[in-house]
């Protein structure tokens, strides 16, 4: 309700600023018509003896209203004097007022109109002060996401005016975590740091907009996207490559950038502000990147993902989700050591979705917990029906920390091995490193009490996310998966294949299995032969396959080498 009876005064005040202080319409020119208007109605009236010598605070506070403080005190000094010595008593008689009288008047009309002016300008700067508020971040000063939907609006709606070409958003992926660790005046001080770094890059060539808490953004005028992906670059490296400080402490930023190109600007500001939001989801779920390419606008992206997560219920319940199954392969058995079991959604109206463009979102939803236990469930329901026909291997099936976080997982898994009557031995759950970040003495201990249960556990994408020696001594995990970025590099790049030969042997000081995911030819195979890898997985062995060709696969399975 304030911020309603806020919005509505300093639009009056907007509204008179613009119509009676600007010079054209004869601010001046006013208050001296009203006082010569009063003048001469005392005076036609017979004289200053009547009730109308008062119609002059009129044209004093109308004054104090255009002038302020001094305009108030100047013109309640000239209606004094023009009822004063000027004006008589009585008009018909002709008789003069006592100085005395006069001058009584003049000092209090000048009192007045400086009281009035004194007011109104205290309004004036309580309003220009509401105003500047509510378009800036009081935090760093700079304006907020209001004044940036104004100036885009502005810029479309004004053909002669700068034109947006481009909006570049950086987003503090590790606010929150900054701010439980060292208190709000740390990631206030982190997020300053950053505009900063921003200004001295930018310069006059872009606006700073601060558009949430942890979230800034730079909107770029007039210029050729060339000239703003070299911009890109600088400011790619210039926010990210140097540490963070806050009272002498050292502080490391997660810091996601994305770039819109809004070039075309026909739609409404919010539309691009949403796409912006869109396009940070994707990046924060990708691996960071010292570049950031320009996204072309697309209003339908955000729109498109909460249509996909309403409809995931409904594909669930109609069949329009399935398992396809690839073979993990043991190193010198050759034997199929287990298959992993990756989603694939037969969407009816969009066709095939891979999970890369949902799965990232359904794990900051709840409905990840339903997809998990459905996934839980059918692959539970393979392994029954392949061990009918002879065919007997475990099933890894990949958890997400939301999982992890319920507090019931334990036994939700129990349960789900006590309705299918499967062997406890043959469902494996693939963890992240990432797993390890939140509640991790929670964690821990779920874990132990599914591993106390006889569940194998392995660590997912070993490599990339959260890594400590004293974490993984205590995760109890049977198998680490070296994560396919690494293994694709091993035949091209020296440093990669030391890191991961080095993995490998830190596994198996550990007493854990080493997995190798994304194989795709015979050199990177040989490789990790060498390196005494345990099992292997990839498009080089099989792609991931339907159950029924997965059963056909391992019946032609030659437990060899493949050539």
């Amino acid at each position: 309700m304030q911020e309603k009876v806020d919005e509505l005064y300093i639009g009056w005040l907007n509204w008179t600023e613009r119509h009676f202080r600007n010079p054209r319409f004869g601010s001046f020119l006013l208050p001296v018509l009203l006082v010569a208007g009063v003048y001469l109605l005392v005076y036609m009236t017979g004289g200053i003896k009547y009730v109308y010598s008062h119609s002059m605070y009129l044209a004093i506070l109308v004054a104090a209203f255009l002038h302020g403080a001094k305009g108030g005190a100047v013109f309640g000094l000239i209606g004094g004097i023009v009822l004063g010595p000027f004006m008589p008593i009585n008009v018909a008689t002709g008789e003069p007022q006592e100085t005395i009288n006069w001058l009584y008047r003049t000092g209090f009309f000048t009192l007045i109109g400086t009281l009035a002016g004194v007011g109104i300008d205290t309004a004036r700067k309580q309003a220009e002060r509401i105003k500047w508020q509510s378009r800036h971040e009081t935090t760093t000063g700079l304006p907020n996401r209001f004044a940036l939907i104004e100036t885009m609006e502005d810029s479309r709606m004004d053909p002669n005016g700068p034109k947006p070409v481009a909006f570049v958003v950086f987003s503090l992926e590790n606010a929150a975590e900054i701010r439980s660790s060292f208190g709000f005046r740390a990631m206030d001080e982190v997020i300053m740091q950053i505009a900063d770094r921003i200004r001295e890059i930018v310069k006059d060539e872009g606006s700073i907009f601060h558009l949430y808490t942890n979230l800034l953004g730079v909107l770029f005028f007039d210029m050729e996207m060339t000239e703003v992906g070299v911009l890109l670059e600088s400011l790619a490296k210039g926010v990210q490559l140097i540490p963070y400080e806050s009272e002498g402490i050292q502080l490391h930023c997660e810091i996601v950038i994305t770039c819109t190109n809004i070039s075309s600007m026909e739609e409404a500001p919010e539309l691009y502000l949403r796409q912006c939001e869109a396009d940070l989801h994707d990046a924060a779920n990708k691996p960071r990147k010292l570049s950031c390419p320009v996204m072309e606008f697309n209003p339908d992206a955000g729109r498109e993902n909460l249509k996909l997560m309403g409809d995931l219920r409904e594909s669930l319940e109609q069949g329009h989700l399935r398992l396809h199954f690839q073979p993990k392969v043991a190193f010198k058995s050759w034997v199929i050591a287990g298959a992993e079991a990756l989603i694939r959604w037969e969407h009816p109206q969009l066709g095939d979705i891979t999970p890369g463009k949902f799965i990232p979102s359904l794990e900051k939803s709840t409905l990840i917990d339903i997809l998990t236990d459905w996934v839980i469930d059918n692959a539970l329901l393979q392994i029954v029906e392949w061990r009918a026909k002879g065919l007997e291997i475990p099933i890894a099936v990949n958890i997400s920390t939301r999982n992890l976080l319920h507090p019931d997982f334990p036994q939700k898994i129990m349960d789900h091995l006590e309705r299918s009557k499967v062997d406890r031995k043959y469902l494996e759950l693939e963890i992240t490193e990432g797993i390890m970040m939140f509640d991790f003495e929670n964690t821990i201990r779920k874990l132990e009490i599914l591993s106390g249960n006889g569940i194998n556990i392995s660590i997912d994408d070993f490599g990339t996310g959260f890594s400590s020696l004293s974490y993984l001594s205590r995760i109890p995990a049977d198998r680490i998966k070296i994560d396919q970025s690494f293994i694709r590099e091993i035949a091209t790049d020296e440093k990669t294949r030391k890191i991961v030969d080095t993995a490998v042997r830190l596994a198996h000081s550990l007493g854990k299995l080493v997995i190798a995911e994304g194989v795709e030819n015979r050199e990177v195979l040989d490789i990790l032969e060498d390196m005494d890898c345990d099992e292997v997985q990839g498009y080089f062995i099989s792609h991931p396959l339907p159950a029924g060709r997965f059963q056909e696969w391992c019946g032609n399975w030659k437990k060899s080498k493949p050539a």
